[in-house]
């Protein structure tokens, strides 16, 4: 029940699996291969978007799982070493919090919030794959993929103003 603006346990594990929901479905689309002269890439970093765009009243504890769970499925999905993903979201998200985080109003800052965690996700899987594999990741597909995955997100921007447009919800981070 929302009573000054309070709500129940039940309405942050909902909210949090929203967010767990949105973030299977990125993996499936960080699967979709684009091929382009001379390379083929995919937008591995776009689960991250929903880790960005995560539900405002969402509990953090499961937040932080379901973001493990977002990265062991994108490891699993994409055949990588179990953790590499899994780890990076899980450390993206519990050092950000982005939930408690008040978002831009403008498409560019977030886009460019969102390239700066691109970066540091880079890095990360850089260095787990390092770690796991005993070989550095290619770091000129890490970046292309970072570019297609900043494009998507940009997209996801969209989509998600545009469902708000149509729904006439504001969004709850906007209003704090």
């Amino acid at each position: 029940m929302m009573a000054g603006g309070r709500i129940s346990r039940t309405q942050a594990y909902t909210y949090a699996m929203q967010g767990l929901a949105l973030g299977l479905c990125l993996v499936i689309v960080s699967g979709i291969d684009f091929d382009f002269p001379g390379f083929v890439v995919s937008a591995i970093f776009i689960p991250a978007g929903a880790i960005y765009l995560w539900p405002y009243r969402a509990d953090y504890g499961l937040s932080v799982v379901s973001a493990l769970a977002i990265g062991l499925y994108q490891d699993i999905a994409t055949g990588q070493p179990l953790g590499i993903f899994a780890l990076s979201y899980a450390l993206l998200y519990a050092l950000t919090n982005p939930a408690l985080q008040m978002m831009p109003k403008s498409k560019n800052a977030n886009a460019a919030i969102f390239a700066l965690w691109i970066c540091g996700l880079i890095g990360l899987t850089s260095i787990l794959g390092m770690m796991t594999i005993g070989q550095v990741p290619s770091f000129l597909l890490l970046a292309a993929s970072g570019v297609l995955s900043l494009v998507m997100f940009y997209g996801l921007i969209w989509v998600r103003d545009y469902r708000t447009a149509l729904t006439g919800r504001a969004d709850p981070r906007r209003s704090r």
